[in-house]
């Protein structure tokens, strides 16, 4: 995020590389091209010419080679010392004619006739790369206009991969945001790095009443069929105000709607079944400074009755909630939840969960660094179940799952990167 604009303009170009290079392998398609391109290429003076393209892809010779057959030889990148396609095309008119804009036939002929016809497939000025470059100023112009365009819906992707904590990871989702923070869209895939499903999100304004609410849905792509999976109303202030939820054959299955009151706080939350019966509240009390200090969460047998239990919250001098108590008759109350905070700068330290004879069932130990980064070892009872690294603005770099017997069963790992298109 600190980096200039050109940085990004090159990310950008790299980042559509591994969109493609993801969408080729979904689809099936050779990831590294015709097998004269893999002659040809030499991943050493790739890498040492094209230092943007290691910069993102570090030195792996499958990614620089994908992106090579994406985008490299259309921008007059060289596969060698010896081979430039748009040298090999440009110099010779019998090839342009035999092949036009068959890409792959070039390192196909160089290799079987060119070498032996003393073909030279190098630049051999600077004045002719000049030539060429000049064709290709002009679509970068043009490219950044576009680019220019795309930026005023600029994308976050968030991509996580993971494995068996093996060597090889896969991408396992990539989650989409426009430049405000909105999601966008969920992509989800298999080891193989085939498409699962994906969802997406719409974003609209709506007049009830004479008053503008907000409306978010979210539609699921899954087995060849596109549903609307979830729908959110907002205030103008974006405060919630209901959500449903619908299954594939569009038969809600959840309803939520919340009530806010003259300061635009929450007081009360009502659930809903399929036939729209209510089965359960939650209501919420504030004290004078505005936190949550009571909770009574109601739930409804089949008979109707009212099954009702109480949540209790008190506070440091920060704001922070660092006990919490429940019951089920606002008298015998036990300790749920109780959290210690670093006293200057505000980080949460420990967490710790108790059920209601005192014993621990869940605990959360967090090292922070200098820099604001921090680890967080989480336990069940004694049991290590996982470690999680975060940066300092809060956001998630790894997460690996233990097993019982101590052992790393599941490993992720989180990248965050800024790019112009959405992968269609």
């Amino acid at each position: 995020m600190r980096e200039n604009r050109n940085t990004y303009l090159k990310k950008i170009i790299i980042l559509l590389c591994i969109g493609a290079f993801w969408i080729n392998t979904i689809l099936g398609l050779s990831a590294v091209g015709t097998e004269a391109a893999q002659q040809i290429f030499d991943p050493v003076y790739y890498a040492e010419n094209n230092p943007d393209v290691v910069e993102v892809f570090g030195y792996s010779e499958e990614l620089m080679l994908a992106h090579y057959l994406e985008y490299g030889r259309y921008e007059g990148r060289s596969a060698s010392k010896d081979f430039n396609l748009m040298s090999y095309r440009n110099r010779y008119d019998d090839l342009e004619n035999a092949f036009g804009d068959n890409l792959d036939a070039y390192p196909a002929h160089y290799l079987e006739y060119g070498i032996v016809e003393g073909r030279n497939a190098g630049w051999e000025t600077i004045e002719q790369w000049h030539e060429t470059a000049e064709e290709a100023d002009e679509e970068e112009e043009a490219d950044e206009e576009d680019i220019e365009e795309a930026e005023k819906r600029k994308i976050m992707s968030v991509m996580t991969y993971k494995s068996d904590c093996s060597e090889r990871y896969f991408l396992q989702s990539l989650e989409e945001y426009d430049f405000d923070g909105n999601k966008q869209a969920i992509y989800n895939y298999d080891i193989d790095g085939a498409l699962l499903d994906y969802s997406f999100w719409e974003y609209s304004e709506i007049l009830d009443d004479d008053v503008v609410l907000h409306e978010i849905r979210v539609f699921l792509y899954k087995d060849d069929v596109i549903y609307l999976r979830e729908l959110y109303q907002f205030n103008e202030t974006w405060n919630s105000k209901s959500r449903r939820e619908f299954n594939r054959d569009g038969i809600m299955i959840a309803y939520d709607i919340s009530e806010y009151d003259e300061l635009d706080r929450l007081i009360e939350i009502h659930n809903y079944d399929t036939d729209e019966q209510l089965i359960g509240y939650k209501k919420y009390e504030y004290n004078d400074i505005e936190s949550v200090i009571n909770i009574t969460i109601s739930e409804f047998d089949q008979d109707g009755n009212a099954i009702e239990s109480y949540q209790r919250q008190e506070y440091d001098h920060n704001g922070n909630v660092v006990i919490e108590f429940i019951s089920n008759d606002e008298e015998n109350e036990y300790e749920s939840v109780r959290r210690v905070f670093d006293f200057a700068t505000g980080n949460l330290l420990t967490e710790y969960r108790y059920d209601f004879d005192g014993s621990i069932l869940y605990s959360i130990i967090n090292e922070h660094d200098e820099e604001g980064n921090w680890t967080s070892f989480a336990y069940h009872e004694s049991f290590l179940t996982t470690i999680s690294k975060f940066d300092w603005e809060g956001n998630i770099l790894a997460y690996d799952v233990y097993k019982h017997d101590g052992l790393v069963e599941e490993c992720y790992f989180y990248e965050y990167t800024f790019f112009a298109e959405i992968l269609e």
